[in-house]
């Protein structure tokens, strides 16, 4: 077995970037004449309200008092009426539905507040304070309501970063995870001409391996070698810009009733029959580190890591090195060779005590099978390599292609077959009760 890694250093880790499958290339919706005059009279009422009372409070800290908030809404009611009255509202308006809409970017989170609350709705995003997209359904729509200046923005910005709990201290790029799973990315100037606001919303991942043969992710043959090696408890790395759903598909296998721990994304991770085992680190290396190793120690029929990177990676090669088997891990990833190479620099870094080339025989070594998984620009999934791997060479962590996928002209289409080299996991499959068709990893069996 490979040496343990040594753990007298951590280095701090950057999380991998979240991937979705590409919204609807269609260009939005331009502003009609009624959403320009509405959002002009918005504006005009906002202004009203800053010249009638001070809002520097606004400024200086995120949450607005209950003085100045009944204050703002007692004002946005005089003046939209005073509005009316004077003829700047355009006729038909509903003025309540305005007065809302002001309190609201004034005191909470502007349009972006219902817009949280809709299940349909998977992502936001802002580039520019006047533009707000939505997509929901794959397909990416201009919001009838926007922002109405670069500070009610700003003021959003830091609101959504104190509800994370860590405010924002002001610095450029604001990162923060927030409730129900709900990501936050914002770049503020001068890193960007504007402030950029980008919500992803947690999905829950709910899918099988036969639902993924059906829908020509995987072949049939790919899914009853992958269901035998979750059962015979092999340790599987999946890699892809957007591994999470074979990731579910694997951890869906595990026996009816079985102990499934998840670290990292548990809430997006569904597994419907198993007791599932949610654990999350704060953020920190020392955190995703200490929640790992608890994980490993509960010793669960399955052990699923949803992102594998920094202090978790580290962690995880240690549990596997140490003997524990039936881990599932996840890896972002465009292709399987680099999943595997940036893994290796990664617990490099986490480790300086262990040299390349004994990281990539321990990664070689802790994995007994490896997919690479590509997203086709209409955003299905594709199982392209299934690999052993085994130890490691000049060139990296060896992967033998037990199934490969070959695309036809058109790139999107093509045909899944064994390549004959039968996997030495097989033999020791069956020893666990997983026994395999020998006719399965015949060449161009499909």
């Amino acid at each position: 077995p490979p040496p343990p890694l040594p753990s007298d250093h951590r280095a701090a880790s950057v999380p991998p970037p979240r991937y979705t499958a590409p919204p609807s290339r269609q260009p939005p919706a331009k502003e009609s004449p009624a959403q320009a005059g509405r959002r002009l009279a918005l504006v005009t009422l906002l202004d009203r309200i800053a010249d009638a009372i001070n809002l520097a409070e606004l400024d200086e800290d995120p949450n607005v008092s209950d003085a100045l908030d009944q204050q703002i809404e007692t004002t946005a009611r005089e003046q939209a009426q005073s509005m009316r009255d004077e003829g700047e509202a355009p006729e038909g308006i509903d003025l309540d539905a305005l007065v809302r809409d002001a309190h609201r970017e004034l005191t909470g989170l502007g349009p972006l507040g219902p817009l949280l609350e809709d299940e349909e709705v998977l992502e936001l995003h802002c580039a520019r304070y006047d533009q707000l997209f939505a997509l929901r359904h794959d397909r990416l729509n201009l919001e009838p309501i926007a922002f109405t200046s670069e500070l009610a923005l700003k003021r959003v910005i830091g609101r959504l970063a104190a509800e994370s709990g860590e405010p924002w201290a002001g610095e450029t790029v604001v990162e923060r995870r927030l409730a129900r799973g709900v990501s936050l990315v914002a770049i503020a100037p001068p890193a960007a001409a504007g402030h950029v606001l980008t919500i992803r919303k947690r999905t829950r991942v709910e899918s099988t391996l036969d639902e993924l043969a059906r829908a020509g992710a995987l072949s049939k043959q790919m899914g009853a070698f992958l269901e035998a090696c979750v059962v015979g408890r092999a340790n599987v790395l999946v890699c892809g810009t957007a591994p999470t759903q074979i990731v579910a598909a694997l951890a869906a296998v595990v026996r009816p009733g079985a102990r499934v721990c998840v670290v990292q994304d548990a809430e997006e991770l569904h597994v419907p029959h198993a007791q599932v085992i949610g654990l999350s680190g704060v953020g920190s290396p020392e955190s995703d580190d200490e929640v790992t190793r608890a994980a490993a120690r509960l010793r669960a029929d399955a052990l699923v890591i949803a992102q594998l990177s920094g202090a978790v990676a580290a962690a995880s090669i240690d549990a596997m090195a140490n003997g524990h088997d039936g881990v599932i891990a996840g890896a972002q990833a465009p292709t399987l060779r680099q999943g595997l190479s940036r893994i290796v620099a990664q617990l490099v870094l986490q480790r300086p005590g262990v040299g390349l080339d004994a990281m990539r025989d321990v990664v070689g070594e802790v994995f007994d099978i490896a997919l690479e998984v590509v997203t086709l620009s209409d955003g299905r999934l594709r199982v392209t390599r299934v690999a052993e791997l085994g130890g490691s060479d000049a060139k990296g962590v060896v992967a033998r292609d037990v199934f490969s996928f070959t695309a036809d002209a058109t790139g999107s289409d093509g045909s899944f077959s064994a390549t004959g080299v039968v996997p030495r996991l097989a033999g020791e499959l069956a020893t666990r009760g997983a026994k395999l068709d020998a006719n399965l990893f015949k060449r161009g069996s499909r």
